[in-house]
């Protein structure tokens, strides 16, 4: 990056609070869509910034009052053109802890991570319940998951049947609330002050969508050949306890609606590891990733062995 750059990054952080020159700027994703920078200065304290829409910049005011009320979200310090400036989050990834928690010498910390599990599901809960707006009728267009199964029920004609499961939900009603987007084990920080979650989407959908990519995300988890398949249905169990403790929800105890919203975040993941490059994706999310990609066709094995009990 030039020093022109550098130096007027440096005069609109210092508008922002930030007195210390930068040292360094590394770009940590260099994606247009959602590129991400590290900025480090010279006291080496590091804040980061990420693109965003304009959409989603505009109503940064919002977003950074609910950040203030919920200790698991970065601290959001301001706006830089298109960026969103956010603090430093330490601790160690839960889709670390939960390979390190699994390993045989270290089950005597099981508690704690069911501990984890459990806050997880209360924030999730809370902060739906904070940003929601009302209830729609549900709508694909809504929604951060896609629910184009046309092209996978081709290779899979069981999946087609989803098409018509699709259409029924057409007839019920969700919250609209605000969403984390991409809430899995990767995305989640453990510290000696509790959980943060880094990557939020800001955007708006509905409640079913982060509590059950949550859950398919243990379950890819748990098929590493030293996972304790028992271990991580305890910690599914906890993480819908906290997420249910005071919040009721018609689509959980449906079991025929849970498991279509199930099935459908399975086939979003398909895609997602036919798609991508494979080798990028495994160096960034290893330990949830890896159970799937070492077949390529293994989510949708799974998803065909489900659809005929």
């Amino acid at each position: 990056m030039g020093t022109y750059i550098i130096e007027d990054l440096g005069t609109k952080l210092n508008s922002l609070g930030f007195k210390f020159k930068i040292k360094n700027v590394k770009t940590i994703n260099s994606r247009r869509d959602s590129q991400v920078l590290k900025i480090e200065f010279k006291n080496r304290e590091c804040v980061y910034l990420k693109k965003f829409s304009k959409g989603i910049v505009q109503k940064i005011d919002f977003w950074k009052k609910i950040s203030e009320k919920f200790e698991p979200m970065p601290n959001i310090y301001g706006v830089i053109d298109d960026f969103i400036v956010f603090e430093t989050i330490k601790g160690s990834r839960l889709s670390n802890l939960l390979m390190f928690y699994s390993l045989p010498l270290s089950k005597k910390h099981f508690s704690e991570l069911c501990s984890i599990s459990k806050k997880i599901g209360g924030f999730i809960a809370n902060f739906q319940a904070r940003t929601q707006e009302n209830t729609k009728k549900f709508n694909p267009k809504n929604s951060l998951w896609d629910f184009n199964l046309r092209e996978i029920s081709k290779i899979a004609p069981e999946v087609g049947s989803l098409l018509k499961e699709i259409n029924k939900l057409e007839e019920k009603k969700f919250l609209f609330c605000g969403l984390h987007g991409d809430f899995v084990p990767f995305n989640i920080f453990v510290n000696n002050d509790g959980i943060k979650i880094i990557d939020f989407s800001y955007k708006f959908g509905f409640d079913f969508e982060d509590p059950i990519t949550f859950s398919v995300a243990l379950e890819l988890t748990q098929r590493l050949p030293w996972f304790s398949k028992k271990m991580f249905l305890e910690l599914d169990k906890e993480f819908w306890k906290g997420y249910l403790k005071n919040n009721k929800k018609e689509w959980k105890e449906n079991e025929d609606i849970y498991k279509t919203l199930k099935y459908i975040r399975y086939y979003n993941l398909y895609q997602v590891f036919s798609d991508r490059r494979i080798k990028d994706y495994i160096f960034h999310n290893f330990s949830y990733v890896l159970p799937s990609i070492t077949d390529k066709k293994i989510l949708l094995n799974n998803l065909k062995f489900k659809m005929r009990k």
